[in-house]
């Protein structure tokens, strides 16, 4: 690891907020634990692993410490601008005593600790504009289920990334290209690199590297295999149905905003599992509906500027529709008789979303 540039200095709860996504229940000790490396500090717990510089208010120290309840009393510390480490002896034990006004916490140090922080790449790539929100974007549809490990990734691939859960795709067009890129993101890393905005990447032997915008480092063991080739599923044929969805409508109750509407609908949502809606257009309305075992919902928009004939029903992630709703642009769809594709002209993603029976 190279020495520590001069960053602008982080407080000490920030730091540790920067490092939590790193403790769990596996890795080096246990993820729980995390790791002082001199001007380093760390956590990994098997499946991300974060590293942040020390800041100043922290003392130079190499060992490990009970992470969680260190951040659990740091998150809650009396002063917080004001938080103070020492190293201390008792009974023949390594102690590290964490001070905040009248509040204090006593840890135990361990100081031959087992935990080898990994070093960085030496090279990295810049990622392009919009990155961060695009792998947040498709991670959406990433499949959950381990049996098919490719898919419960983000594919990035030069000029797009993408996603697909087995029944649907969506294809993201980055700003710029990612000349050479052609690596795996998990799905819950995408995310996480979404909420903390990713602005380099390096693959380095059998881990992916993310540096975030506060430089603290991201890593993830790499997964292996080759993405499947989503071209044909993605290239829509010549016997098509064209339609725009509008995200807001004029009616005589005023404008009606979809995004008002979705925000409704996921009051089905539960804390586990993505909200599906199906949305229905049919007889120049549409309706979105969503339901779980104790109840549903269902609201109807008159629409103007569709084919009367037109007759849609489709299911679809309802977060999917709200990100493309909060860019306040209409979607371009395309529809056959077991395919739906969907297009913006700032987004140029596409969509194959399956058709439910009724």
């Amino acid at each position: 690891m190279g020495k520590k540039q001069q960053q602008n200095e982080i407080s000490i709860p920030n730091l540790l907020k920067e490092v939590s996504p790193g403790f769990g229940i596996e890795g080096p000790l246990g993820g729980q634990y995390l790791h002082f490396n001199g001007e380093w500090i760390w956590a990994y717990n098997g499946e991300v692993g974060c590293i942040a510089f020390r800041p100043d208010s922290i003392p130079e120290l190499y060992g490990s410490v009970d992470g969680k309840r260190l951040a659990h009393f740091i998150s809650r510390a009396p002063k917080p601008d004001d938080i103070r480490f020492r190293l201390h002896k008792k009974n023949n034990a390594d102690w590290l005593m964490v001070k905040s006004g009248r509040a204090s916490v006593d840890l135990k140090w361990i100081e031959d600790s087992p935990a080898t922080m990994p070093d960085s790449p030496a090279r990295w790539k810049s990622t392009p504009d919009g990155f961060a929100k695009a792998i947040g974007f498709v991670a959406h549809c990433c499949a959950s289920h381990i049996t098919r490990p490719w898919l419960t990734c983000v594919h990035v691939k030069n000029e797009y990334v993408e996603s697909s859960d087995g029944m649907r795709v969506i294809r993201h067009e980055l700003e710029s290209d990612f000349k050479g890129m052609d690596t795996l993101i998990p799905r819950n890393i995408a995310f996480l690199l979404e909420s903390t905005g990713v602005v380099k990447i390096a693959p380095k032997d059998d881990t992916v590297w993310f540096k975030t915008k506060k430089d603290t480092m991201i890593f993830c063991p790499l997964v292996t295999g080759k993405y499947p080739n989503i071209d044909p599923i993605i290239a829509a044929g010549s016997d098509v149905e064209k339609f725009y969805l509008p995200f807001e409508v004029e009616s005589k109750d005023g404008t009606i905003k979809l995004e008002d509407a979705l925000d409704r609908a996921r009051v089905f949502e539960e804390d586990d599992e993505e909200l599906r809606i199906v949305l229905e257009v049919n007889d120049g309305r549409m309706r979105i509906e969503a339901e779980d075992g104790v109840g549903k919902y269902r609201e109807s928009i008159t629409l103007k500027e569709v084919p009367a004939d037109l007759s849609v029903r489709v299911q679809m992630y309802a977060q999917h529709l709200l990100d493309l709703v909060k860019q306040g642009q209409e979607v371009e769809c395309e529809l056959t008789k077991d395919r739906m594709w969907m297009r913006t002209d700032k987004w140029e993603f596409v969509s194959v979303i399956e058709i439910p029976a009724e």
